[in-house]
């Protein structure tokens, strides 16, 4: 007949284990109970934070954001600034202090002249 040697032997026997563990799952799947209710997925169930119901769209800051109350969250919405120049510019408020003028965000490392005048008056400092 077959003469296995010993490495044969152990890997018929771990792959005959694991014919007869797969097949005991899928009988036990197959002949049990579900206990657990089907569900099914209604769009719209739940409303989404942050979606406005008419468009669909994430709802835009009605007025100009003050740099010195921010969070990094609230500075990402604003037009080029993403999540590690939200933080710079946090790290850079906590450090350095409140800035005095929206000038001084130029001294936040990845914003220059250009992302000053793109973010325009949708920024400011304090009551300006």
């Amino acid at each position: 007949m077959f003469s296995f040697n010993r490495k044969e032997r152990f890997v018929l026997l771990g792959l005959t284990a694991a014919l007869l563990i797969g097949g005991a799952v899928n009988l036990v799947e197959r002949y049990s109970g579900s206990d657990l209710p089907d569900f099914h997925i209604q769009k719209g169930a739940v409303p989404v934070p942050g979606k406005s119901k008419k468009t669909g769209s994430i709802e835009q800051h009605a007025g100009p954001i003050d740099l010195n109350r921010a969070s990094a969250g609230q500075l990402t919405r604003l037009p080029g600034i993403g999540p590690k120049i939200a933080r710079r510019i946090v790290d850079d408020r906590n450090q350095r202090g409140p800035f005095k003028s929206v000038d001084e965000l130029t001294r936040v490392k990845g914003i220059g002249r250009k992302t000053l005048q793109r973010l325009g008056s949708k920024i400011t400092v304090g009551g300006q």
